[in-house]
């Protein structure tokens, strides 16, 4: 589909999403002064540095630095590019996107899309509906209970039920108005020799959605008691918006927490996330297979850097688990295994022992390499000599693939432990096959996730920047460049631009520590008298190129700028106390001039500069004779 988003469009997508309301359907905002504040979702933190400011519709958090508008908020909360997360707010707002010149075929699949959303949409609710209403639902609603299901995990998975007749939800689409191809498209209902018929029936439903939470389709658990002639799980069909390889079961719900904890835990079942999340632990998804998937692996890869890995002890073909978890890795994901006992699985497991012995087993994972190379000596027999030397140069193939040499020494260590082997000569064999073979950690691509280093900006006053530390070799935030009076003079023209006329006299390149700010500024005066408020904020973000410009935008839109009691005032005492800084700063240059003339015995030279410097101290001793001057301002 061809697309373009122009400056219009873009700017009716921003209007009709307020950012405040968009980032409240994540983050708990609460109101201070102009600002609307709250725990960044983008890193860990116990005091709110997170802050939203409506009236600039623009966002910064104190904490890590992240800032934007409502189109950068939802691209980095939801790892979209900018088209993606445009077509996501337009669809909020309920905007049609002028696809211009799409194709005919282009048009036939947004339209099966745009369809297939609507059936499965409306099919979660009616077997929602159905599952807590119907008579005939009273074996699954006593099935659920018998599991343990309460009615909070049951309405925040959207459990359903579909019942046992062969055109219930068939009658119920029919009346809503979708055609019986959109039907059938959507995996939902078949064609038979005389009329159309439900797939799935007599079945508990568990509806399958994307991150966003929109419907793309459906796992249906046989009730007990059923007999043999049916598949225990039946799941939707491939259509053009469910693929089992590119969605993780529970991702809606999970995402959050996922962040939050830095961590996925994933498993095999439906009722095992079910009952993780009822048990409280929300970081849990299910991979609807046994064996992983890039577009999986991909798809954890945006919310977290490390993932678990929590299935049956008995799960079927370890060769296709194993082969998941390397693409995980692949994606550069730190990767763990836990292993229950034979017959149990994270649902029994839970129901049994409980959220503390659970939460010790998560806690004890093994490191990938640990449990690959256990897999190996598990599989052999270590009293067969040949059979040793043929599992030790396969884990020797996985060692070389560790890159830390620390890391891999342990790792040695454990191997030779556990196939028995001598650990010296081991350790050499493996030092010897690192040396021939460096396909190493390091090598492999890294995700968006590991490749981004944010600058931290500077700590607001309470902001607790324990919990987000500048990694090394971040550059400096332009914030921490600047003085305090720079910051606060820019943030009062930023609230109110005609601000400027009042120290545009005052103010020259020289009055601020980076060429940046004075930037800012000058576009701010070039605003003067034209626009304020969210239309001064666009026009500057879309004159600005500097991502380092444009977080000092973000920061100082959202921080005090307009609080002051006297705003007059204040923005002057700021200029005043810039040239204060800017006269300290000639002085001492010409000081070192002076200093330096006299080592060389250079006199005229040495008269002179003594001259310019009695001069500006003459100009910096009015200037404080300024700041002191309560009506500085109407001078």
């Amino acid at each position: 589909m061809s697309l373009r988003i122009t400056d219009e469009l873009k700017e009716e997508i921003r209007s009709r999403n307020r950012l405040e309301d968009v980032v409240g359907t994540y983050v708990t905002l609460k109101r201070s002064g102009k600002s609307l504040t709250g725990l960044c979702p983008f890193h860990n933190e116990r005091t709110p540095s997170f802050s939203v400011s409506p009236d600039k519709q623009l966002y910064y958090c104190f904490g890590c630095g992240a800032s934007g508008d409502v189109f950068d908020f939802v691209m980095e909360y939801e790892r979209l590019d900018f088209m993606e997360a445009a077509k996501r707010l337009a669809e909020r707002a309920g905007i049609v996107l002028d696809t211009g010149d799409e194709s005919s075929s282009e048009r036939k699949r947004r339209q099966e899309r745009e369809t297939l959303y609507e059936v499965n949409g409306i099919a979660a609710k009616y077997f929602r509906y159905r599952l807590l209403k119907s008579r005939l639902a009273a074996a699954a609603r006593n099935y659920l209970s018998s599991r343990g299901v309460s009615s909070e995990s049951s309405e925040r998975f959207l459990l359903g039920y579909a019942m046992d007749s062969w055109d219930d939800l068939y009658r119920v689409l029919q009346k809503r108005g979708i055609s019986e191809d959109g039907m059938v498209l959507s995996g939902l209902v078949k064609k038979g020799k005389k009329s159309a018929y439900d797939v799935f029936r007599d079945r508990i439903m568990f509806p399958i959605r994307d991150a966003s939470g929109r419907v793309l389709g459906f796992g249906g658990r046989a009730l007990p008691g059923k007999g043999d002639d049916q598949p225990k799980y039946l799941n939707s069909q491939e259509t053009p918006v469910f693929s089992k390889r590119r969605i993780l079961y529970g991702i809606d719900v999970a995402r959050d927490s996922i962040r939050r904890s830095e961590r996925a835990v994933v498993v095999e079942g439906y009722m095992d996330v079910v009952t993780c999340h009822q048990y409280g632990f929300t970081n849990v998804v299910a991979s609807l297979g046994t064996s992983l998937t890039r577009d999986q692996a991909q798809l954890l890869a945006r919310y977290a850097p490390e993932v678990v890995i929590l299935y049956d002890a008995d799960v079927a073909g370890q060769d296709a688990t194993l082969r998941g978890l390397e693409l995980l890795r692949s994606e550069g994901l730190r990767v763990k295994v836990v292993t229950l006992e034979e017959g149990e699985d994270p649902d029994s497991f839970l129901r049994a022992n409980g959220a503390s012995k659970l939460k010790a087993l998560l806690e004890s994972a093994k490191n990938l390499t640990e449990y690959r190379i256990d897999s190996v000596v598990k599989n052999t027999d270590l009293r067969d000599a040949s059979l040793k030397a043929e599992a030790s140069r396969q884990c020797i193939a996985i060692l070389v693939e560790v890159s830390d040499p620390i890391e891999r020494l342990e790792y040695s260590k454990y191997a030779a432990y556990q196939l028995m082997v001598d650990e010296d000569v081991f350790l050499r064999q493996v030092d010897a096959a690192s040396q021939r073979d460096r396909h190493a950690w390091d090598t492999l691509p890294k995700t968006r996730y590991t490749k981004q280093v944010k600058s931290a900006g500077q700590a607001g006053p309470g902001i607790d920047r324990r919990t987000e530390p500048q990694a090394p070799g971040a550059e400096q935030p332009l914030a921490e460049k600047l003085t305090k009076a720079e910051l606060l003079l820019l943030s009062m023209v930023l609230d109110d631009p005609d601000l400027t006329a009042l120290v545009d006299d005052r103010l020259c390149e020289e009055s601020f520590s980076h060429e940046s700010a004075y930037r800012i500024y000058q576009l701010v005066r070039e605003c003067a008298g034209q626009a304020r408020g969210e239309q001064l904020h666009s026009r500057l973000l879309a004159r600005v190129d500097d991502e380092a410009m444009k977080q000092l935008i973000h920061r100082l839109s959202v921080d005090a700028g307009g609080v002051a009691a006297d705003p007059k005032r204040t923005v002057v005492d700021c200029a005043l106390h810039m040239e204060d800084a800017r006269l300290g700063r000639k002085i001492a240059d010409l000081e070192s001039q002076l200093r330096e003339s006299e080592r060389e015995g250079d006199i005229d030279r040495s008269l002179r500069l003594r001259k310019e410097i009695m001069d500006y101290q003459r100009f910096r001793q009015e200037t404080r004779a300024r700041m002191s001057n309560p009506n500085a301002y109407r001078s």
